[in-house]
């Protein structure tokens, strides 16, 4: 008997040395959530592993190399040559409409120049001769009223809301806006030159027409500290 027990227990402890260790039943955490990511489950349709959750050594998607900023223009550069071609070409517009203007209200001939003295609606003319000089007071006269009525027009349009998109174009500026806002800034612009040459005409026959140099000085020094004054220096630099 004590031999048929050392036998059975020999018996046993081989059985269990030569018998592998059966796989365990995936472990689920204890609020029902998923299982270790670590463990692989068996898919019954495809029959082959399937991971329950990303493992933890899968490889992310590689980023592309971020790009090379294209080099920027310095800023100064940049507001030099917008001023240098933006005033070129004002003054070249200034210059083809104010002439024109002396050609179509002062009678001015299109062969007129500075040293015949015609040019700027008969510039060194007027002061000696007095049906000349009511011509282009005349002028200025008109083309002082001409810039005040476009003026109320380009001003008027602004305050209308042509300039500003409506809130249905989400700040779109559509071409039909485009057109309309050239239009408002071309009518302004006209504005300015028919007053500056109103002005300019006016204060030539009526402030000491006799002493150039004097009314030249006279109306350099009121006309800044005026503008001053009103604190609308700003309005020099136009």
């Amino acid at each position: 008997s004590h031999l048929s027990f050392i036998f059975l227990i020999h018996s046993h402890l081989v059985c269990s040395i030569m018998t592998p260790e059966l796989p365990k039943e995936p472990e689920t955490s204890n609020d029902g959530g998923d299982p270790d990511p670590e463990v692989t489950e068996i898919n019954v349709e495809t029959k082959r592993p399937s991971m329950s959750r990303r493992a933890s050594y899968m490889v992310a998607p590689v980023a592309d190399p971020p790009k090379q900023p294209l080099p920027q223009i310095p800023l100064w550069v940049k507001d030099w040559t917008a001023t240098v071609i933006v005033g070129a070409f004002t003054a070249s517009h200034w210059r083809g409409f104010w002439t024109l203007l002396d050609l179509w209200t002062c009678s001015q001939p299109e062969s007129a120049t500075l040293v015949s003295g015609e040019n700027f609606c008969f510039l060194a003319i007027f002061p000696t001769d007095s049906d000349i000089s009511t011509i282009r007071f005349q002028s200025g006269i008109f083309s002082y009223w001409l810039g005040v009525m476009f003026t109320i027009l380009g001003v008027g349009m602004v305050w209308a809301g042509f300039w500003t998109p409506p809130e249905s174009a989400n700040g779109k500026v559509t071409w039909q806006r485009a057109i309309l806002r050239w239009i408002m800034a071309y009518t302004l612009c006209v504005a300015c030159v028919c007053q500056w040459r109103g002005i300019w005409y006016c204060t030539d026959e009526l402030v000491w027409k006799d002493y150039p140099t004097q009314s030249f000085w006279l109306t350099t020094c009121v006309g800044a500290a005026t503008a001053f004054v009103l604190q609308s220096g700003g309005g020099l630099l136009a």
